[in-house]
């Protein structure tokens, strides 16, 4: 039980992970639009 629970926890923690890295790059394309990433 603990297992699920800990291992749901690392998926939640790294689409966290991801959807900032995403973000940042949409914010450095929107900031600097010449640049590629």
């Amino acid at each position: 039980m603990q297992l699920i629970c800990f291992t749901e926890f690392v998926i939640l923690h790294i689409k966290y992970k991801a959807s900032q890295c995403i973000l940042e790059i949409l914010d450095k394309k929107l900031y600097n639009p010449a640049s590629k990433i």
